[in-house]
């Protein structure tokens, strides 16, 4: 994930400020997503980013508004028992 497009969205999030420092380490390039860590200050968390285009040789895609999906149903059951879910920062 690239910082020129990460800075702006978590600047929008909430999660960091203009010109704090900022790191970002790939941990996994999935099929249908990308996963960094970052460090923001004393900050560490995972951001994931649906693709629009599934890496591999099939021709799949979908919208990346899926991910909206996604953390309604991770906040659905981090909401029954928030053991069962990171929670959602942004």
């Amino acid at each position: 994930m690239c910082l020129n497009a990460l800075e702006p969205a978590l600047i929008s999030m909430g999660l960091m400020t203009p010109g704090q420092s900022i790191t970002a380490e790939t941990l996994a390039e999935g099929i249908s997503c990308d996963v960094t860590l970052v460090t923001v200050g004393a900050r560490r968390f995972c951001v994931k980013q649906a693709l629009a285009k599934m890496r591999g040789g099939v021709e799949w895609r979908a919208p990346a508004e899926r991910s909206h999906a996604e953390v309604a149903w991770m906040k659905l059951v981090g909401g029954l028992d928030p053991d069962w879910m990171p929670r959602v920062l942004g």
